[in-house]
């Protein structure tokens, strides 16, 4: 639109102007005045009229825009309140778990763990391959004391384990920008004193200094970060190579 008015303008051909017909105007009996000029010429009045509506489009689209986010959040919420309800789900699964069920659960988990000892690991995803082992070999040891819900839930955090060393290998950085919802919320220790970050990034804000062993409940991955609550209320993101696993059953050795 804007380059059709601006073309329009920059082809209007004003008339040859002629010096004697000036002439003859200027001094000729019959003029009474100077010459009217308008005011506001026309292609001026057309520059105004496009750049109005060039921000009404503007004005229209941030509000557009103020919505698609204001939906984001709520569905961002709604996923999250559904996350929470599913954890609890399980978790009352988990309770009334029978010996066959945990069997299977460990069973499952024992092939996955081994199919992911043919895969060629980064550092980081090594050590993440140990925590998953020792929370299946904690699950075998619950399994033994007969506490299948116990056996239940270290499996299935085992398995919160794998699913993120299979993540972090099969994507690039630039794909892991999602987060996502862990399906059994995990039990951890922090490996070492470090920081609390408010967003999965370097380059956000510190917002707490935690200890070494501060108790933590992992909820959601981001990339090679954890988000995090502990005890005490503090919520935020951790590197998951910061991260120790808390195990409750007697007699098993770290």
């Amino acid at each position: 639109m804007t380059a059709l008015s601006l073309a329009g303008c920059a082809q209007h051909t004003p008339k040859p102007f002629s010096s004697d017909s000036a002439l003859n105007v200027a001094f000729s009996p019959e003029a009474t005045g100077p010459i009217p000029i308008p005011e506001k010429l026309p292609c001026a009045r057309r520059y105004q009229d496009e750049i109005n509506r060039l921000r009404h489009l503007l004005a229209e689209r941030d509000k557009l825009i103020q919505r698609l986010s204001a939906r984001e959040l709520d569905q961002a919420q709604a996923l999250q309140n559904t996350a929470s309800e599913v954890s609890r789900t399980k978790s009352q699964l988990h309770r009334l778990a029978t010996q066959p069920e945990a069997a299977s659960k460990i069973a499952e988990v024992e092939i996955e763990l081994e199919m992911l000892q043919q895969t060629v690991l980064d550092e980081a995803s090594i050590a993440l391959q140990l925590l998953a082992q020792r929370l299946l070999d904690a699950a075998s040891i619950a399994y033994r004391q007969m506490d299948y819900s116990l056996a239940m839930n270290y499996a299935a955090q085992a398995r919160e384990f794998i699913g993120m060393i299979t993540y972090l290998a099969g994507q690039t950085p630039e794909a892991q920008s999602i987060t996502v919802i862990l399906r059994t919320p995990m039990t951890l220790l922090t490996a070492d004193s470090g920081e609390l970050w408010a967003e999965p990034n370097d380059r956000a804000q510190a917002t707490a200094l935690l200890a070494k062993n501060t108790a933590l409940t992992a909820t959601a991955y981001h990339g090679s970060w954890l988000r995090v609550q502990t005890e005490d209320g503090r919520t935020g993101w951790i590197r998951n190579t910061m991260v120790d696993i808390r195990l409750i059953v007697p007699d098993f050795q770290s």
